[in-house]
């Protein structure tokens, strides 16, 4: 699946330093959103600055909003998935331009996301109401394998609990970004795509509507590296199930038994 949206952690250090902080490269990440700059974030995301980001503060330390215990740290973890293919050119090949096209696809799936998925619930006499607000603080890893240690280019992007709505700071809701999820996966894959062909790179479809790089059997590449999607359809077959009627079993539910 091109974007997958990961349930946050309720316990932040556990959740940096077990996967996003020492799983990437300092290079390999960095912090994105509006609110950044305001905040003060910039560069690669260090282990400091992500801590200070999931108490809700800014880069100096500063609490921006009431932060209780059982706060969530961030909204969501939004990870863009690359096909199979360009995982294949840009990290087997080694080809920057590969990358590069890659990011260009997360960085207007992000836009996208900021621009129109995240509201700040309000209460006014007793009502509960929504405001939206363009404005995310993002810190984003890209990772080189998955579990297996396959090729599998992909980038989380942690969009922490922090907005700014009628001049003050406030914690965010995560429903529309979840019910996005298809669209943020489809701007992703467009505008990949795009950058593909303006380097010179040609692509098919499959009927799946993921694309890949044209001169890489689909077939192939699912039986070259194939450990983790066997595993997945092992499971479903002994609960008695497929890709089709496992439709409302989460795959971050299932990933999370297999690898626990």
């Amino acid at each position: 699946m091109t974007a997958t949206i990961g349930k946050p952690y309720s316990k932040y250090k556990d959740y940096a330093e077990s996967y996003h902080v020492a799983g990437t490269r300092p290079e390999d990440s960095q912090w994105r959103g509006k609110l950044a700059l305001t905040l003060g974030y910039s560069g690669a995301v260090h282990q400091f600055g992500y801590d200070l980001a999931s108490e809700g503060k800014d880069s100096y330390g500063r609490q921006l909003r009431k932060f209780q215990k059982n706060s969530r740290p961030a909204i969501c973890d939004l990870t863009l998935n690359a096909p199979k293919s360009l995982s294949v050119e840009a990290l087997v090949h080694s080809n920057a331009v590969a990358v590069a096209a890659h990011d260009r696809g997360v960085e207007s799936a992000l836009a996208f996301t900021e621009e129109h998925l995240l509201f700040s619930q309000v209460k006014r006499t007793g009502q509960v109401e929504r405001f939206h607000t363009n404005q995310a603080l993002i810190g984003s890893f890209r990772q080189q394998d998955n579990r297996e240690g396959e090729p599998h280019l992909h980038t989380h992007n942690v969009i922490f609990n922090v907005g700014y709505v009628q001049g003050r700071w406030r914690s965010l809701a995560n429903e529309q970004v979840y019910l996005a999820k298809l669209t943020i996966g489809a701007i992703y894959q467009n505008d990949t795509a795009y950058h593909l062909h303006q380097a010179g790179y040609k692509t098919y479809w499959d009927a799946q509507g993921q694309f890949e790089l044209a001169g890489n059997p689909k077939q192939l590449l699912t039986q070259t590296f194939a450990q983790r999607t066997e595993k997945l359809e092992a499971y479903l077959t002994a609960m008695g199930l497929d890709r089709n009627s496992a439709f409302g079993v989460t795959w971050y539910y299932i990933l999370k038994l297999l690898y626990k």
